[in-house]
């Protein structure tokens, strides 16, 4: 639920689509555990013993097609043990192929793997079965972790009804065992934390959730994890976002990254980039913001998770399209858009569609009348044309051609010499050597697109050179290739 609000030149050195790297990500295991395991099955040949086990007659498949067919498969275990009166013991696990798992942890994982691939309605099955079997069991700390799950879940599917009853269970659950020493502190701080995301996104409940967020901060004190303390920090930073404190949430992700550098908390590598992305995109920051997100993407590959894609995908397409990079932004939000799953995760597919029809409607727009912007940089066809003077060409000056496309793509923030230097020469900085061919050829360029009385494309800041903010710039890059394809 990454910033739930959560939701680049870029630095992926591979040259295969997101799309692409997804698919190959989600391969991996989701809970960091070998899913072999949950797939391998005991040969009873190997041990005797295992023939005449109360549980034999149970088939174990080598593989499960999905995660609701593993929980089937492991509720139906968990009855046969119960019917005999017996906890799970050495033998059980080696019988079913979950040695060093158990058999509700290995649920537990059915239910996480579920969650991250986006399979948000066996998900939510198996955290309430689950949830339901600790209850009568008493295992008071896995029913609490069930139900922040399904919160979440029920968070990004939109179930407030549901949401407002198993708020009131948790709370319940979290004050009956406040004063037990059976309660994990740190499993309370992240309820906690949960239980405020879920009031951030409401108006009317925001002081209800920096509530949570303290009492979350506190728990986590009193756990003595210190790691713990990314999710309340990690919530505050999304609520100030909520509320348009952009400043404020930037130095909460600050005391966050600190945090984060010393007790990693992988399930927040992801979203923290995110939500920094997202603040910046709202600052105009554009360029920073881009490489915030390619950051959230980078952990995504290795902590694959299918919300946090899509939403990612959403936020490089909307970014792009601020930088006015259309065709950029049509390919990524064409990627969202096709991914996403409307009956599992309402919220980001109506995002998703937002963002691609209005995406959709520029793209007709700018086709129908190339007028409406200041500056029209068209690298398909080579064509460069200005609303005032119309067609300019830069025919054999790749100079001029190489410093316009460096500031329209640093749109939003100063390109400094040195910047501009590496990019159009590729060379280091030398005052003596470049200075005055930076401003030969920026009063080259500025002669080139600016008329008398018009718009002024390019301005000097105290550090270098930036594009005119006002300036209405449209690029136009490669066509991309159908991402379905």
């Amino acid at each position: 639920m990454a910033g739930s609000g959560t939701e680049n030149s870029t630095p992926i050195s591979s040259s295969k689509t997101p799309a692409q790297t997804h698919a190959q990500s989600h391969s991996k295991d989701h809970s960091q555990q070998d899913h072999s395991q949950y797939n391998s099955h005991y040969d009873s040949s190997t041990d005797a013993r295992a023939k005449a086990h109360p549980l034999a007659n149970i088939q174990s498949p080598t593989q499960f097609d999905s995660p609701l067919e593993l929980d089937a498969y492991l509720t139906e275990v968990d009855t046969r043990r119960t019917s005999r009166d017996a906890r799970m013991d050495s033998s059980d696990e080696m019988h079913i192929g979950l040695v060093g798992i158990g058999l509700q942890s290995a649920r537990f994982q059915s239910g996480i793997y579920a969650y991250r691939s986006g399979d948000y309605v066996s998900a939510q099955q198996i955290f309430q079965r689950l949830a339901e079997t600790a209850v009568r069991q008493g295992q008071s700390n896995l029913e609490i972790e069930c139900q922040s799950y399904l919160l979440r879940v029920l968070a990004e599917r939109e179930e407030f009804d549901a949401i407002h009853s198993l708020r009131e269970r948790l709370e319940k659950r979290l004050s009956a065992k406040a004063a037990t020493q059976g309660l994990d502190l740190k499993l309370k701080a992240r309820a906690l934390y949960v239980l405020g995301l879920c009031s951030v996104y409401q108006p009317d409940s925001h002081d209800e959730a920096m509530s949570y967020f303290l009492q979350s901060i506190q728990a986590a004190i009193e756990s003595g994890d210190r790691g713990s303390l990314a999710w309340p920090l990690y919530g505050a930073a999304t609520l100030l976002y909520a509320r348009e404190r952009y400043d404020d949430a930037l130095k909460e992700l600050a005391k966050l990254n600190t945090l984060m550098q010393l007790w990693p908390v992988p399930e927040l590598a992801a979203s923290v980039p995110l939500l920094h992305a997202l603040i910046l995109r709202n600052l105009g920051q554009y360029p920073a913001a881009l490489e915030q997100a390619w950051a959230a993407f980078q952990q995504l590959k290795t902590s694959p998770n299918l919300v946090l894609y899509l939403q990612t995908l959403i936020a490089l397409g909307h970014i792009h399209e601020k930088m006015g990079s259309l065709t950029e932004a049509a390919l990524y939000t064409e990627l969202a858009y096709r991914g996403v799953k409307a009956q599992e995760f309402p919220r980001v597919a109506r995002l998703a569609e937002e963002n691609h029809s209005r995406i959709q409607e520029l793209l007709k727009q700018t086709a129908a009348s190339p007028s409406s912007y200041d500056l029209r940089v068209d690298l398909v066809s080579g064509v460069l044309q200005e609303s005032k003077r119309g067609e300019v060409r830069f025919e054999g000056q790749h100079v001029l051609r190489d410093l316009l496309l460096c500031l329209i793509r640093a749109r939003g923030r100063t390109v400094s010499k040195e910047e501009l230097v590496a990019h159009v020469w590729d060379q280091r900085y030398s005052a003596t050597l470049h200075d005055n061919k930076i401003y030969v050829n920026i009063k080259r360029l500025r002669r080139a697109l600016e008329s008398d009385g018009g718009l002024e494309y390019i301005l000097r800041g105290k550090t270098g050179y930036y594009l005119n903010p006002k300036a209405r710039v449209l690029l136009i890059e490669a066509k991309p290739e159908d991402p379905t394809r």
